[in-house]
């Protein structure tokens, strides 16, 4: 199951790619067209120097310590570990500390976790208008970002629906939970293909 599970995420997401000539089975997918301080690395998630720093109202988050051209990937999360957002739920309301911590919607109702805790990533903090965009797994620049800020991403693609870590946005006072799992899947496939063609 998981392996068919993760070709089939695999296959939809090169034919999107390839289909813009984004990427083609010969070179590396999403490597930064300007050099960055730190080169693609297949084997980590991050692909920037990165710092987790106190943020005002949200206690810590994700800084960037380089800029970041649009377009670029700056995570990628690197993970064989995988479950349903059925199974999602359960340990979550079992109060599983990996689940919780770690564990984001991959694509569809499938949920990708590390047994890793206390990485940087686990500080990505959430927004409405985030400096990244995410999809199956991958966090992307949704412009160019500043050294020095902030690193967010639109929570409703990485939590499940009614899900037991949902909140209420601080700035907006709007609930924050994620959106259903084929909603997901279209939406952040779009604003993917949307932003490689810009």
């Amino acid at each position: 199951m998981r392996f068919i599970s993760h070709f089939l995420i695999s296959s939809l997401f090169f034919t999107a790619t390839s289909s813009l000539g984004i990427c083609s089975a010969r070179s590396i997918p999403f490597a930064p067209k300007k050099p960055s301080l730190t080169q693609f690395n297949p084997s980590s998630p991050f692909q920037f120097r990165m710092q987790v720093l106190n943020t005002e109202g949200k206690g810590k988050g994700l800084f960037t310590l380089e800029p970041i051209s649009k377009k670029s990937l700056i995570i990628q999360m690197l993970s064989d570990q995988v479950m349903t957002e059925e199974e999602y739920h359960r340990k979550e309301k079992e109060g599983d500390p990996i689940t919780i911590r770690t564990a984001i919607r991959y694509a569809g109702n499938l949920f990708i976790y590390t047994n890793q805790l206390g990485r940087a990533d686990e500080y990505i903090n959430h927004s409405f208008t985030p400096s990244m965009i995410y999809f199956a797994g991958m966090f992307f620049a949704k412009r160019d970002i500043a050294s020095g800020e902030e690193l967010t991403v639109n929570y409703k693609y990485i939590l499940a629906q009614n899900d037991a870590d949902n909140f209420t946005d601080t700035t907006s006072g709007t609930l924050v939970d994620g959106a259903l799992a084929e909603t997901a899947l279209q939406d952040t496939m779009a604003e993917f293909l949307e932003l490689q063609r810009d």
